[in-house]
């Protein structure tokens, strides 16, 4: 399946909130390095958070982005692919 198509992301989020093995790479791959703002975008809204907090969704969007954005891929392991997989964990 070619990385980023809507399904293929759609079915790993969908298990990001069931299951413990939830695969962050693959995640990784097929939002073309986007793993941490679509999953946080995915959980914030699964949640309910982001409208119980009253938040702009494209705000939401842009903010994620830019936190994401802040994490250097050079770094091994404090990177934003480890940030989404404590993410995914955690919530």
């Amino acid at each position: 399946m070619y990385p980023g198509t809507v399904s293929q992301v759609d079915r790993l989020l969908s298990a990001a909130d069931k299951s413990f093995y939830f695969n962050v790479f693959a995640l990784e791959e097929a939002t073309f390095g986007h793993a941490l703002s679509v999953l946080a975008f995915f959980l914030l809204n699964r949640t309910g958070l982001a409208s119980t907090f009253g938040l702009n969704l494209c705000q939401l969007a842009r903010f994620l982005r830019r936190l994401e954005a802040g994490y250097s891929r050079a770094v091994p392991y404090h990177n934003a692919i480890h940030v989404a997989d404590v993410l995914q964990v955690r919530l």
